[in-house]
């Protein structure tokens, strides 16, 4: 078994792996939870699971959720993880009047003007932080209109996890199969760069997020993401 724990903006991150006896998860909850400097200082905390099967993955989150009502905090589940298929698909051709490049610095701002938009859990600063960083040293993929190669109208970025994200299209420019696009070339950029298949962590109400990536041969796991709030 492993067990972890780390500090993120906000709150606490925690990760727990192996198949975890119920006991041993209940107090790992509770010691990390009641300690004086997390009721102190973090608002909320992000819990994930690795467990090695879906039955005890459903066991696994009961005892959570019981602990955490003993304890009066709120809980509610947020992402499943997603695995690439373990051989990319043909590339799409780019349609007309688009042209496929890497994103630069130089598109920040653009980029944190419009994501700001559809991810209200991040402040301003954070983004920044992601957004620099998945440029400067991880791959990432644009879409441009062609003679404009300032102002990306879509973009996949690769977070610090090593997941796939954000996955953006301008709403002007959907329903031409352009995240699509970009899901193939950046699971080719990272297998040709990391030697390892990507995956993705989408939010279990985002449906329309869901229903792509599966049509594109990526498959659910086992585990969970569960924030927690105080």
């Amino acid at each position: 078994k492993q067990w972890y724990q780390r500090r993120v903006r906000g709150g606490i991150y925690l990760s727990v792996s192996g198949k975890a006896d119920g006991g041993e998860v209940e107090l790992f909850i509770r010691e990390v939870v009641l300690r004086p400097e997390m009721k102190e200082q973090c608002s909320k905390f992000f819990i994930f699971f690795n467990c090695e099967c879906e039955p005890h993955n459903a066991l696994i989150l009961q005892i959570v959720l019981e602990v955490l009502d003993t304890l009066r905090i709120t809980s509610s589940p947020t992402m499943s993880p997603y695995s690439a298929p373990s051989q990319a698909r043909p590339n799409l051709p780019i349609p007309a009047g688009y042209t496929l490049a890497p994103i630069q610095l130089s598109h920040i701002d653009h980029i944190i003007q419009h994501q700001r938009e559809s991810d209200e859990g991040r402040s301003e600063s954070m983004l920044r932080i992601m957004v620099t960083s998945g440029i400067k040293e991880r791959p990432s993929v644009g879409v441009f209109v062609d003679g404009q190669p300032d102002t990306p109208i879509a973009w996949c970025l690769m977070y610090q996890s090593g997941g796939l994200g954000p996955v953006y299209v301008m709403n002007t420019h959907r329903g031409k199969a352009l995240a699509r696009l970009m899901i193939r070339e950046m699971q080719k950029r990272v297998e040709e760069v990391h030697g390892a298949r990507p995956f993705a962590m989408i939010a279990d109400d985002n449906v329309a997020s869901q229903g792509l990536f599966t049509s594109e041969g990526w498959v659910k796991g086992n585990n969970f993401n569960l924030l927690v709030r105080k």
